[in-house]
């Protein structure tokens, strides 16, 4: 691999400190402090909000966004009659964004494209494929739908360098239904790694879940927020700690009165200020246990991190997790709402030496299996 190479990352959006938001810069960085590359420029459609650009103040890093004169009236109008010709070719992407990065493509060059995006999104199209595909990596941060992915979006997975997902079953779904055979696993990198893997939490009498995500349908915190009332109905001293910004008013005000119905205004508590990356260890060390009760997900970033910590994350069969958690799978894998309940009461019921045993076991087969090291030693090699 040669040296000092100059790396282009496209997401999505950079505008909160969300998942996605969090892997793209933790990518960059770490990019930099290996020496993968010695600038990375980092594209979003709109402009990066000044939060995430003061987090990541990192002089190799630039932040770079469509220029805001695309969006005068203009502009919108020809690229909507310019759209119908373009699908007529089977190119369904804005021709504005085409041409704007078909000239910058001649005079910005860049060792290696690398996308992170979810399974259905498709806003990097245009930038693309003004660039050599097999200097393209494409990143799925979250597989879940499938059904939009149109001609050009399965061309394109198929030709570039490689497609990079999180966990096996992910990768061995793609290529059966898709015939998509240039797929690696590599798990997310983490932030604070050497600090959560320093965290040490005894069991109280007190026991706390946590919950760290976007206050978001998709979430389904609402089984999180009913768990904890069964086991209070069952006499169990817990609460829940729920952290992550409100991007759903409707559902946020759903919770809140489902917490008051429920009668655990007390025990269950949801905190929508912002959390930042650095205090993201302090909330693993004040939690027993994590809940991820999601619908869907890619990984998720949580799940690592606990792993990272050593908390015990009772997870749905979502995303990486079962992949993550196969050696505890027993302990801490639900399918339903039933099980989750009694694999919760099972963690309640050990005591302090089967406590720190798990713990420790986790934090092991964490740092033999998925430590940013490792990880990175795997990225390297889908950029040679």
């Amino acid at each position: 691999m040669k040296d000092k190479r100059k790396i282009l990352i496209i997401c999505p959006a950079l505008d909160n400190l969300g998942g996605t938001e969090l892997e793209t810069i933790i990518t960059a960085k770490v990019f930099l402090e290996n020496n993968i590359a010695k600038q990375i420029i980092i594209f979003s459609p709109n402009k990066v909000s000044n939060l995430i650009k003061g987090f990541s103040d990192v002089n190799e890093i630039l932040f770079q966004h469509y220029p805001t004169f695309l969006k005068s009236k203009f502009l919108l109008l020809l690229d909507y009659y310019l759209k119908k010709v373009f699908k007529l070719i089977q190119r369904d992407y804005s021709p504005i964004h085409y041409f704007f990065w078909f000239f910058k493509s001649i005079f910005c060059k860049y060792d290696f494209v690398y996308v992170i995006t979810d399974s259905a999104q498709f806003y990097y199209a245009p930038i693309i494929v003004n660039f050599n595909l097999n200097k393209v990596i494409i990143k799925f941060t979250t597989c879940f739908d499938y059904t939009n992915w149109n001609n050009l979006q399965r061309i394109i997975l198929k030709k570039c360098s490689s497609v990079l997902v999180t966990a096996v079953s992910q990768k061995s779904f793609l290529q059966s239904k898709f015939q998509v055979n240039n797929i690696g696993v590599v798990d997310v990198f983490i932030w604070n790694e050497e600090i959560l893997n320093k965290i040490s939490v005894e069991k109280e009498e007190k026991f706390i879940f946590g919950m760290l995500c976007r206050i978001s349908k998709e979430k389904k915190i609402e089984d999180a927020i009913k768990i904890v009332f069964n086991l209070r109905n069952l006499g169990y001293k817990v609460s829940l700690i729920i952290k992550g910004p409100s991007l759903d008013q409707y559902y946020l005000e759903f919770l809140n009165n489902l917490i008051i119905d429920l009668n655990v205004t007390k025990f269950v508590t949801i905190d929508t200020a912002l959390i930042l990356p650095s205090q993201i260890p302090d909330f693993y060390q004040s939690i027993n246990a994590f809940l991820i009760t999601s619908n869907f997900e890619g990984g998720p970033n949580t799940g690592m991190e606990c792993l990272a910590a050593g908390i015990p994350v009772l997870s749905y069969d979502i995303g990486a997790m079962h992949e993550r958690l196969e050696p505890f799978e027993e302990l801490l894998i639900a399918e339903d709402f039933e099980i989750f309940l009694k694999k919760t009461i099972i963690i309640l019921n050990l005591d302090e030496v089967g406590y720190q045993n798990l713990r420790n076991s986790l934090k092991k087969h964490y740092i033999n299996n998925y430590s940013n090291e490792l990880k990175l030693k795997k990225t390297i090699g889908f950029l040679s």
